[in-house]
């Protein structure tokens, strides 16, 4: 049974490993749905004055709604409480201990699109088929796994099969390739050939033309 302490406890790790508050806050999602709503009453006293012992940051966060936000095709939805991490914010290095490349059977890939409040969540290990990442469009009758259209996916040159993540069982990790990009992919600011495929870590940013994501990993 999940506790409000442990909770309390990941959200504080998080934070000290440099995620921003929307990010942490995404990363507990699953395990807030399950405290009661005086839990979470309690939860949202205890994370505000942390963030005010800490950061001073504390009386911008609103408090813990009973149900979490909802999810339509992978996008959350918006909800004051995942309040968008600011532009200039970046995520630091994990602790170098810890293997940031590795991705498990029972983790999960969350994408936060940069300057907004919308993230997706996937699982490509549940997959048949290489995840795709892109924009969907009238004349393209394949829809990507995680679409972009409404990040303004077409103004920020984002191809309708733009790029891909695959699982790699065997190393348990995952991998992005460029699906022959009209305006390249790029992890860290580091453009990926045509088809050339490369590791995606905790903490990277994915670059697809113009669109900034920052990469978490959940497990």
């Amino acid at each position: 049974m999940t506790s409000i302490q442990s909770v309390y406890d990941l959200y504080r790790k998080l934070r000290r490993e440099g995620m921003v508050p929307g990010g942490a806050l995404e990363f507990v999602r699953e395990d807030i749905a399950h405290l009661s709503s005086t839990h979470r009453t309690e939860l949202v006293k205890m994370v505000r004055d942390w963030e005010a012992r800490h950061q001073g940051a504390g009386a911008s966060l609103r408090e813990l709604k009973p149900e979490p936000p909802r999810i339509d095709n992978g996008l959350i939805a918006h909800d004051p409480l995942y309040e968008s991490p600011d532009s200039t914010s970046r995520l630091d290095t994990p602790d170098p201990q810890l293997d940031t490349a590795f991705f498990g059977s029972k983790s999960t890939l969350i994408l936060i699109v940069k300057g907004t409040n919308a993230a997706y969540r996937l699982q490509p290990q549940l997959l048949d088929h290489d995840a795709v990442i892109g924009r969907s469009a009238d004349t393209f009758a394949v829809l990507p796994d995680i679409d972009l259209l409404g990040q303004q996916g077409a103004q920020k040159g984002v191809s309708r099969g733009h790029a891909a993540i695959r699982f790699d069982k065997k190393r348990s990790m995952l991998h992005v390739v460029d699906l022959d990009s009209a305006n390249g992919t790029f992890i860290n600011n580091l453009r990926l050939y045509p088809q050339e495929v490369r590791a995606l870590r905790h903490g990277d940013e994915l670059r697809l033309g113009r669109l900034n994501m920052q990469v978490y990993f959940q497990h």
